[in-house]
C-alpha cells in the first residue's frame, strides 16, 4: 500500500531495482530478502555490484478505474538513488 512518485521506467535495463531505503520506508523487513549471489554491472559506473538480495512484490500499474496487478522481482541495492525504484524491461514483459 505504498505509492511511488519517483519511478524510472528504463527499458534498456535488465533489472528491476529497489533501493534499501525504499524497502525500509515500506516497512518490509530485510529478513524477507532472498539471497541470489549474482552480481551485476552498470548501476555503479565501472564497478561490479552485489545486491543485498531479491524480493518479489505485488505492483499495481494504472489508476483505480483501469489497472493491472503483477508480481515483480526486484534486486535490492544498499545505496541511495534519485528514484524510489527503477523498473527495467522485465516489468514490461
Amino acid at each position: 500500500n505504498t505509492r511511488f512518485t519517483k519511478v524510472l521506467m528504463d527499458g534498456d535495463n535488465g533489472l528491476n531495482i529497489l533501493y534499501v531505503n525504499t524497502l525500509d520506508a515500506m516497512g518490509i523487513s530485510r529478513a524477507k530478502l532472498h539471497v541470489n549471489g549474482a552480481p551485476f554491472h552498470g548501476i555503479v559506473p565501472g564497478k561490479r555490484y552485489m545486491p543485498l538480495g531479491q524480493i518479489d512484490l505485488p505492483v499495481t500499474f494504472g489508476y483505480p478505474s483501469n489497472f493491472r496487478k503483477e508480481t515483480l522481482t526486484f534486486e535490492v541495492v544498499g545505496f541511495r538513488g534519485t528514484y524510489h525504484t527503477i523498473l527495467g524491461w522485465p516489468c514490461y514483459v
